[in-house]
């Protein structure tokens, strides 16, 4: 009896020494866990230190000491790198915990803390786990657009293949679809990937640059394939987006303040390259033409003029000598580049009289630029228009040689050059 009673006082002891060994263990795993976050929070504070607020001495702003000038700013700029390197040695050590600190991560990044930083250091991180991550911020509607695109951006960098960034197309962010769209060229189109870009190349939204661009970045991940699958359905997708340029909101407003055209144009234009590039589309090419009217069937037999297609010779000959279309300056560059690669010797004293005599100027008023015809400005409404005195026209037509650009002129004579250099090969 004695024996049994120090057998289960034995067992007793070692219970108990047990639950005490396992609630220390619980215990240690706590404080584990607790100066891991605290050691996480740290990194972040140190990952997210603000540059200096140095202002620039007077004495120095004025000085004309050129070496103490220097001497100033070679210090300053010391001090910004030294914060910059402290918060990058920081990512980096946030980054060497490895996938064990993604959680307590996401975590804090739900509760609206360190988000920047936080998709840094998943980017850093790298696994499939981290890149997991970064997707899934990306596709959040939480109202921090600017990281989620910058989300999207890291998780497009981690992606082995252009399928994984097709996961972002799911999006209704429009940047995220921009980005996404920039880096998808080169992916293999199948019938779902084309259905999402059919919507994309429809774009109506409310600003002119996201429709100009959605539809114009869909076209060329559609144009990089050259696969021979889906070929007239990719085709029709294009020509679609074409058929509805002027549908968008403000098409017809400058497309920028430096460029020529207006949004209409160079969505038109972009358009257009991508289907010149196209391969095994020129019967769709030929029907398509033939069921269209105004200008999607001016562009796309500019298309077809680009391609080498002489028998449309005589229509883009006839638009570029239709006074309606003088103020369609980027249709007629590109027209004239296609008369440039299918026309003949008999052409060249046609294109010598735009050469020579084409009425439209394009005033380069400091990097802005003003397309007149005959001294009247066009192409200039909407937010991007240029502001200008009507009764200072003549003024301006005084601008020396390098600020009056005849570009039409100038595309004109390039045909030529290339239609010569085309004979005498």
């Amino acid at each position: 009896m004695k024996n049994c009673n120090m057998y289960a006082a034995s067992i007793f002891a070692l219970v108990v020494t047990t639950c005490f060994i396992a609630v220390a263990q619980v215990s240690d795993a706590g404080n584990q866990q607790a100066n891991r976050q605290e050691k996480i929070i740290q990194l972040l504070e140190v990952a997210g230190t603000k540059d200096l607020s140095i202002p620039i001495p007077e004495e120095i702003e004025k000085s004309r000491d050129m070496a103490k000038r220097k001497q100033y700013f070679e210090e300053r700029h010391r001090k910004f790198q030294e914060i910059e390197a402290k918060r990058e040695q920081a990512r980096n050590e946030l980054a060497a915990m490895g996938e064990e600190i993604i959680e307590p991560l996401l975590g804090m990044y739900r509760k609206g803390r360190y988000r920047s930083n936080i998709i840094r250091v998943l980017k850093k991180i790298g696994t499939p786990k981290a890149q997991s991550s970064l997707l899934n911020i990306s596709l959040e509607r939480n109202g921090f657009y600017n990281l989620g695109t910058s989300a999207a951006q890291y998780y497009i960098e981690l992606a082995k293949n252009k399928e994984d960034i097709k996961k972002l197309l799911v999006s209704s962010d429009d940047d995220i679809l921009d980005v996404a769209l920039q880096n998808l060229p080169g992916v293999t189109i199948d019938s779902e990937l084309l259905k999402r870009l059919d919507e994309l190349l429809q774009s109506k939204q409310y600003h002119p640059v996201l429709n100009f661009s959605l539809r114009t970045k869909a076209a060329a991940v559609i144009e990089a394939d050259t696969g021979s699958v889906l070929t007239k359905e990719k085709f029709s997708a294009i020509v679609k987006s074409l058929d509805t340029v002027e549908q968008m909101p403000k098409s017809n407003e400058r497309f920028q303040n430096n460029e020529v055209g207006t949004f209409a144009d160079r969505t038109y234009w972009l358009l257009a390259r991508s289907l010149e590039k196209m391969k095994g589309i020129d019967t769709y090419l030929s029907e398509a033409t033939n069921q269209r009217i105004g200008n999607p069937r001016r562009w796309l037999l500019a298309v077809r003029a680009n391609r080498g297609d002489s028998s449309v010779k005589s229509q883009i000959h006839d638009s570029l000598e239709d006074p309606k279309m003088l103020e369609r300056t980027v249709f007629r560059l590109y027209a004239l580049q296609g008369y440039g690669k299918i026309g003949t010797t008999e052409d060249i004293d046609f294109l010598r009289s735009i050469a020579e005599s084409d009425p439209v100027i394009m005033l380069d008023m400091g990097g802005i630029l003003l397309e007149t015809i005959n001294s009247k400005p066009i192409n200039n409404t909407g937010e991007r228009a240029v502001i200008y005195d009507e009764f200072s026209i003549p003024e301006w037509e005084k601008l020396n040689p390098r600020q009056r650009i005849p570009l039409i002129r100038g595309r004109a004579q390039q045909a030529i050059q290339a239609i010569e250099k085309r004979i005498q090969n």
